[in-house]
């Protein structure tokens, strides 16, 4: 064999396969479309029959689905890819038909031209038939066509379908919240039945209804009073659509379920927890709970009734949803009541708004009277609704259950029974009252509340009652001071000052105390209505306090039964009130506080000694001459104030000194005339410096007073050199002293004060008047600190040249309240301006020659930052002289009202563009304010300013 054949023979081989199996290959193809071909109407027959079967296959799922489907069951992932896929065959199987019948009804359907489209035609029938089996086939195959659903980002909460009234504001503040990286968790709190689950409940369905929210997962949680962690957790794993351990102990539960919780949410990675109704902290990691943070985007939004469980659960922001004014408590009561009774026909309006009144914008309150006055069309049943919500709101229908349950809840959840009786005190005042939290606490230590277990200090006693405030106001039941009560030119007021009760939290207070609900704890109120004759003596048996304050009272019931029970007894604040039966002093064996305060009482009845367990008494501005010196036997006693009684004159020696358990004496304000020390004379009356009276007992001296062991709170007012110097020189009295008022016209000696104050650390009030002789620097405290001096009041010290305050602002760190008057030498007040940090109300008044106000300022200070930082108030009267406040402008952060009276020469205020953001008022001559010259730009300031300005007496 030659080499050409050698080369060629494997080609001609290989070639020769090729075109075999190429051969093969197309008689396959030509045999399969002929067989398409000749079977086209029989593939045609059996997929129009087998498509029909298979759409019934598919309707029998459909319905199998929608019996299955549900809250937690969803179609599974295989089921939505089959009725998809199915959808896609259908279309194709149409285009078939089409195309078919198109086929059957052309002449040239069996010609050689029609071929190709036949050849299409079997293929397509061919290949669809067989998609056909497949999917039927599938559908036999499935097991289970439902399965666990996965959870839906927001889930609908049921509520009322009318519109939020009156908490536009908070829900847009929450909505802003929710976009705030830094805000975390959010508190929501308020008194219960304020509406804070419907603001919550309008949040959560708001985000139901926008599809951008921002929010991968939304879990609403109701917490109730009895915190469950298990009960917790199911509902955040029933939300995620996860099984949770029920294998186990309960600890062992816990913590596997918190671990699959928060492994779960840290899936999906940004999430909104709704808590609602929380009622003490919330472990986060116990229960499984991510903490939001910045890197997560996580939030969580909690209501509660106490701002403390909003600090304790570390809310970053916390929002006070408050009670509705008065036109959004019209608003819903009109919306509420239904268009039967026409709340605003002449007649009926006047009770209406009386009942809307009583609700004291609470909205629970306001949609449950509504309901009940819903049919109520005649004046007469709104007349009986305005009485009934008075004295016995319990009695209008749903107002227990609905209402002053509720409010109840919060009340059996305080802390302790300290904090409840305390509470229920408070129903003794009159109602929409503020409460003097001073007086208050002096009530509560009389009641023996805050130091009955241990015989402890007034001002431990004193410090715990300031405690127990701020608890029951982060429990929302009790409320900082209202500005109502003090008329309209007062536009601030400290809120540790005074404190308010909603009306409601008092009515619950008052239905507590009625007897039906513990006949052991019986209150008699009768504050505050006007009162002209006392209740029914037949009443006060059984109760265990009574208060007849702020009445119009004129005597007491000359004869009343034995009051075994009765610990308080509170007839202050009736004018005119004259006198007190003698007799009834004997019929209160367990009186612990009895108030005479600010009534015309002329005389105490000796009969008065009869009160062994009396333990508070406050004959304050009465008009007694004398105290009766069986006032001794009151071996109890620990608070005696006298404040204002500008007729005493007479405090025998006895009647003080054996209270060998009086801590607090306070005479402040009083005309009692102090002398250093007494003795008794031969013949009685005067010996020495001694004093006695005509029956020849000794009276009180000061001298005497220092001997009170006891003694830690003391009120004074001295009038002689004589009695200054020697209280100068008591170190006992000068430490116990709170209250000092200094009246001393020939005192001259201002060294033996400076050298004092240091000593007087618990002085609260000081006030100098008259003092004529005072002359060079009054040195307040340069040696030392008063800690606790909050008021300071200077009046009419024409030759004292400077007061002086030291340089360091720590010295009078609480000092809220000076008062500069008639101190006519006093040139520089720069000291007022940056040595006080605290000061919220600064009175300047009759001052001839000063010209400015706060000096030159050295380029060390930032007169703009440090100057008057809490100051609230700012007072200028009768200053003629007066050019300027301040020759730069000053922030004034805090300032709420400025007056200014009298003062022609001050033509320029120191307020700029950034000046005073906080102003309410400003009070001023009408000539004054249109001669003002302002700081550039003026057109600015004065445009800004120009809507506070009041004119006085407008």
């Amino acid at each position: 064999m030659d080499c050409a054949s050698l080369v060629l023979a494997p080609l001609l081989s290989s070639f020769q396969n090729a075109a075999q199996a190429g051969l093969s290959f197309l008689w396959d193809l030509v045999a399969q479309g002929a067989g398409n071909h000749f079977h086209l109407g029989t593939n045609a027959d059996a997929l129009a029959l087998e498509a029909m079967e298979l759409l019934e296959e598919r309707d029998d799922l459909l319905a199998q689905l929608a019996a299955q489907e549900g809250r937690c069951r969803a179609r599974t992932h295989q089921v939505k890819g089959w009725l998809e896929r199915l959808d896609a065959l259908r279309a194709e199987v149409a285009a078939f038909e089409s195309a078919f019948e198109r086929r059957a009804t052309c002449l040239e359907g069996c010609s050689l031209s029609a071929l190709p489209t036949n050849y299409r035609l079997g293929r397509s029938a061919a290949d669809l038939l067989r998609r056909v089996r497949e999917l039927r086939a599938q559908r036999q195959g499935m097991a289970e066509v439902v399965g666990p659903a996965p959870p839906e980002p927001v889930e609908a909460v049921p509520c009322s379908a009318a519109p939020i009234v009156g908490g536009e504001g908070t829900l847009a503040e929450i909505r802003r919240l929710l976009w705030d990286a830094a805000a975390g968790i959010i508190g929501l709190y308020g008194m219960g039945g304020v509406g804070k689950t419907t603001l919550l409940t309008e949040i959560n369905n708001e985000l139901l209804a926008g599809a951008d929210h921002g929010f991968d997962m939304v879990i609403w949680v109701t917490i109730s009073r009895d915190l469950s962690v298990p009960r917790i957790q199911k509902q955040i794993g029933d939300r995620l659509g996860l099984s949770l351990s029920v294998e186990g102990s309960m600890s062992e539960r816990v913590r596997e379920n918190a671990k699959k919780l928060f492994d779960r949410m840290s899936e999906r990675r940004k999430f909104l927890l709704l808590l609602d109704d929380v009622w003490e902290k919330l472990d986060l990691e116990e229960i499984g709970i991510p903490y939001p943070s910045s890197r997560n985007q996580c939030r969580i939004v909690l209501t509660t009734r106490s701002r403390d469980v909003c600090a304790r659960m570390d809310a970053k922001v916390e929002v006070k949803v408050s009670c509705l004014d008065p036109e959004d408590s019209w608003r819903l009561f009109s919306e509420k009541i239904g268009a039967e009774v026409d709340v605003r026909g002449p007649y009926l309006r006047p009770l209406v708004e009386a009942v809307v009144a009583k609700c004291g914008g609470l909205p629970l309150a306001l949609i449950t009277v509504a309901r009940a006055m819903a049919h109520a069309a005649s004046a007469g049943e709104w007349e009986e609704a305005v009485e009934v919500l008075k004295d016995s709101p319990e009695k209008l229908s749903g107002m227990e259950e609905e209402v002053l349950s509720l409010l109840k809840f919060s009340f059996d959840r305080l802390r302790d029974e300290t904090l409840r009786q305390c509470l229920l005190f408070c129903s003794l005042f009159p109602e929409d009252n503020n409460i003097d939290a001073e007086k208050l606490v002096e009530y509560w230590i009389g009641e023996g509340f805050l130091d009955a277990r241990f015989h402890v200090s007034i001002d431990r006693a004193h410090n715990r009652g300031l405690v127990i405030i701020r608890e029951l106001k982060a429990a929302c039941l009790l409320e900082n001071g209202s500005l109502a009560g003090f008329g309209r030119n007062v536009v601030s007021l400290d809120e540790d000052e005074y404190v308010r009760m909603h009306d409601t939290v008092r009515e619950m207070c008052i239905w507590l105390t009625a007897g039906e609900c513990d006949g052991s704890n019986t209150f008699l109120v009768h504050s505050g209505k006007g009162l002209t004759g006392a209740p029914s003596a037949q009443h006060w048996e059984d109760a265990k306090r009574i208060s007849l304050m702020q009445n119009d009272l004129v005597a007491l019931p000359n004869q009343i039964p034995c009051c075994p029970a009765l610990l308080t007894l509170l007839i202050n604040l009736n004018s005119h009130l004259r006198s007190v039966p003698c007799t009834i002093f004997s019929l209160m064996p367990a009186l612990c506080i009895l108030d005479l305060s600010f009534t015309s009482l002329e005389e105490i009845p000796i009969e008065i000694g009869l009160l062994l367990q009396l333990r508070y008494l406050n004959l304050s501005a009465t008009k007694i001459r004398s105290l009766p010196k069986q006032i001794g036997k009151l071996v109890k006693l620990r608070q005696l104030i006298l404040r204002g009684t500008t007729k005493l004159g007479r405090i025998p020696q006895g009647a003080i000194l054996k209270l060998s358990n009086l801590q607090t004496l306070n005479l402040f304000g009083s005309t009692y005339e102090w002398t250093w020390w007494s003795e008794q004379s031969e013949g009685g009356g005067q010996h020495g410096d001694g004093v006695g009276d005509s029956d020849g007992e000794p009276q009180l001296s000061l001298k005497d007073v220092q001997t009170l062991e006891q003694l830690s709170d003391l009120g004074i007012h001295i009038t002689t050199s004589s009695c200054l110097e020697g209280f100068l020189s008591s170190r006992k009295l000068l430490e116990c002293t709170r209250f000092l008022r200094v009246m001393v016209p020939d005192f001259a000696a201002a060294n033996d004060l400076s050298e004092a104050f240091p000593s007087m650390g618990r002085l609260k009030r000081l006030e100098f008047f008259d003092c004529l002789e005072l002359k060079g620097d009054l040195i307040i405290c340069s040696g030392g600190r008063l800690p606790n001096l909050e008021v300071l009041y200077l009046c009419d010290i024409p030759r004292a040249t400077q007061v002086v305050v030291g340089m360091a602002s720590s010295l009078l760190p609480r000092l809220r309240i000076l008062t500069l008057q008639q101190c006519h030498s006093v040139r520089d007040l720069t000291w007022v301006a940056c040595q006080l940090p605290c000061l919220e109300k600064f009175y300047f008044l009759q001052n001839d020659p000063i010209e400015e106000l706060v000096g030159e300022i050295g380029d060390e200070i930032d007169c703009k930052a440090c100057f008057f930082p809490k100051l609230k108030l700012l007072s200028l009267e009768s200053l003629p002289r007066l050019r300027s406040i301040s020759k730069c402008p000053l922030l004034f952060p805090a300032l709420e009202q400025l007056e200014v009276s009298r003062c022609p020469e001050l033509r320029r205020l120191p307020l700029g563009p950034c000046s005073a953001k906080k102003i309410k008022v400003i009070r001023g001559e009408q000539e004054w304010w249109i001669a003002l010259e302002w700081h550039s730009p003026e057109d600015t300031v004065r445009s800004t300013f120009l809507p506070r300005f009041r004119p006085w007496g407008v």
